[in-house]
């Protein structure tokens, strides 16, 4: 996939449930979890070979 980050979908559902932090251990509804994973992706959350793409990439720039 060009561009784009390559996880397979079980890696991805991973990645999102320990980025997002529910109140309660009750089971939630499909929009809702997708709400809560909209946020962390939106805040920042990044998986980390991205964010060290993105470091690096800083750092070029930062050093010119």
């Amino acid at each position: 996939m060009k561009g784009g980050i390559d996880i397979g979908k079980g890696d991805f559902a991973q990645l999102l449930a320990e980025a997002t932090v529910l109140p309660d251990s009750k089971p939630i509804s499909l929009p809702d979890y997708l709400e809560e994973a909209m946020c962390a992706i939106l805040n920042g959350f990044l998986p980390v070979s991205e964010q060290l793409f993105d470091g690096e990439a800083s750092e070029d720039t930062n050093g010119s």
